[in-house]
Order: C-alpha cells, then sequence, then structure tokens
C-alpha cells in the first residue's frame, strides 16, 4: 500500500549501502590473506562509499522535490531509483548460474541466500582469480547505481 500511494518510489539506498558494506566485510573474512597480496575487496569498499554518498545526495534532492517539485520531477526521481536497482544485474549472470543477474543478492542451490553470489561462490570454490574478477563487476555494478542516483542531480 505504501508503494502504490508514495508520491515518490519509498525506496531508501543509504542503507541499502550500508547493508552492502556489511556484506562485503563478511566476504572479506572468508578472503584467505595468503591467497593474494592485493585484496579486490578495496574496489568494493570504494564503490559502496560511492553508491552511500549518491544515495544521502539522492535523499536531499527528494526532499526538494517532495516539497516544492512537480510532477515531473517526480516522475524523474523515480526512474532514477528504478535504474539504480537495474544497474545492479548483471548481463552476464553468475558464473554456472546465468539467470541469476543480481549482483548483491542469490539463492545459493539450497536456495539459502548468498550475498554477493559472484564472489562469494568463488571464494567458496577457491578461486582467487574468479574472485578477483568478480569483485571488480560487483564494484562496476555499485557505481553504475550510484550514477544512476546522481542521474538527475542539480
Amino acid at each position: 500500500m505504501r508503494l502504490a500511494d508514495a508520491d515518490v518510489l519509498p525506496l531508501d539506498y543509504v542503507p541499502y549501502a550500508d547493508r552492502i558494506a556489511e556484506f562485503a566485510a563478511e566476504v572479506r573474512r572468508s578472503w584467505h590473506p595468503a591467497a593474494s597480496s592485493i585484496d579486490p575487496m578495496t574496489e568494493v569498499d570504494a564503490a559502496v562509499a560511492d553508491l552511500r554518498r549518491a544515495a544521502q545526495q539522492f535523499n536531499h534532492r527528494r526532499t526538494r522535490v517532495l516539497a516544492e517539485g512537480t510532477p515531473a520531477d517526480r516522475l524523474r526521481l523515480d526512474e532514477d531509483l528504478m535504474a539504480a536497482e537495474r544497474a545492479l544485474l548483471d548481463p552476464d549472470g553468475l558464473p554456472g548460474r546465468p539467470w541469476f543477474r543480481h549482483s548483491i543478492f542469490a539463492p545459493k542451490s539450497s536456495y539459502a541466500p548468498e550475498v554477493l553470489p559472484g564472489v562469494a561462490e568463488a571464494l567458496a570454490a577457491r578461486d582467487v582469480d574468479r574472485a578477483t574478477r568478480q569483485a571488480r563487476r560487483l564494484a562496476r555494478a555499485l557505481r553504475r547505481a550510484a550514477s544512476a542516483l546522481s542521474g538527475g542531480a542539480d
């Protein structure tokens, strides 16, 4: 009901970014320190920070638009929110399971939830190279989402 009656989609990417940061910390704990001299999760952390900043700016813009904006301004906010969520989809999907395209959530083969599935599944398979590639893809998806949230910034 809240979604149907909202002037603007009631989505807040600030707590979402905070939760993704927690997921990244959780995944990092399973990364074997001797496996690689570089930590590709550092790039993910930076991208999460970009998403958080863009989300905060979006929230300020939403407050202004709700107070004094036009219906077209509110529509643009909705479009930016939808674009941000779509930006988290990976067109190639997960390795071995291309039908799962979300970069943040996917079910495990048991249907239990997996967070940051591309990186987590690669680490579970002890495939550091694939985990590194997946971390970079995740960072790109997060930056696409941040860019989408910034799409209508003044």
